[in-house]
């Protein structure tokens, strides 16, 4: 689960009977049941964390998909909404913002973004795979034929004289078992990125 942590470096223990303490108030204004030795604390909704630290979010639903990292915005693009709406009220977030009416103000369509960044895939929440044969020509070299695959590509390097995951390594077609190119005993020296005919000199 995604959670947000809130700042909690001040705060503040008040006995309230005999068995219970409220930890106020920074800590959500949680309930804390006093144990032998220990406590549990109750944490009012939208909050969790073993002092209810942490503010349950958007992002605690884990809507980015493939790995992608969800940051929590709120669902107004007033930064101090906050302290006056719960993260997981937007309700009440939504709201706030349309009473204020200040043109800097606007409800998101989204209160969390995601990073699509090295997962292959692209979209309000990385679920759109990227075609990685289509992106900058392609991505294998020297003709490497792309097939473009989900989240990733592999280069089919066959129709060519390279290896590799990209094509991009030479291939020396001297060891590679089973391909005879030279005949009559001739001796055949493998040449970077050069053509060759099995019975005469390169090309």
């Amino acid at each position: 689960m995604t959670v947000r942590r809130l700042r909690a470096s001040t705060m503040l223990l008040v006995r309230t009977s005999s068995t219970h303490t409220t930890w106020t108030p920074y800590v959500n204004n949680a309930t804390c049941e006093d144990l032998v030795d220990s406590y549990h604390c109750r944490c009012k909704q939208g909050f969790t964390g073993p002092r209810c630290e942490s503010a349950i979010d958007s992002c605690s639903s884990s809507p980015c998909q493939y790995g992608a990292a969800c940051q929590y915005l709120s669902a107004c693009t007033c930064p101090d909404v906050l302290l006056v709406c719960s993260t997981d009220d937007e309700v009440c977030q939504r709201a706030e913002c349309l009473r204020r009416g200040e043109p800097d103000c606007r409800v998101r369509e989204r209160s969390f973004s995601c990073d699509c960044n090295g997962t292959g895939f692209a979209g309000d929440v990385c679920d759109e795979d990227v075609d990685e044969c289509a992106v900058q020509g392609g991505q294998c070299q020297h003709g490497g034929r792309c097939d473009n695959t989900v989240g990733s590509y592999s280069c089919d390097c066959s129709m060519t004289a390279f290896t590799g995951s990209r094509c991009h390594l030479d291939l020396d077609e001297c060891s590679v078992d089973g391909l005879q190119v030279c005949r009559n005993n001739g001796q055949y020296r493998a040449k970077y990125n050069t053509a060759h005919t099995p019975e005469g000199p390169p090309l």
